[in-house]
């Protein structure tokens, strides 16, 4: 994703709120920085899920 003529990293994140799915292109380090567990996960190997 660009913006502002500078490239972002970005992430596709599934959100799942009890019967109700989407999913959104989110900047990484937006998300790193909310949800750093998630990625510590992912590092090793392992999926992480999101559950709102």
């Amino acid at each position: 994703m660009k913006l502002r003529n500078k490239e972002v990293v970005s992430v596709k994140v599934l959100w799942r709120n009890q019967q109700v799915e989407e999913v959104t292109w989110e900047a990484e380090e937006a998300m790193k920085s909310k949800y750093p567990n998630l990625f510590q996960s992912e590092e090793k190997g392992q999926s992480a899920e999101l559950r709102q």
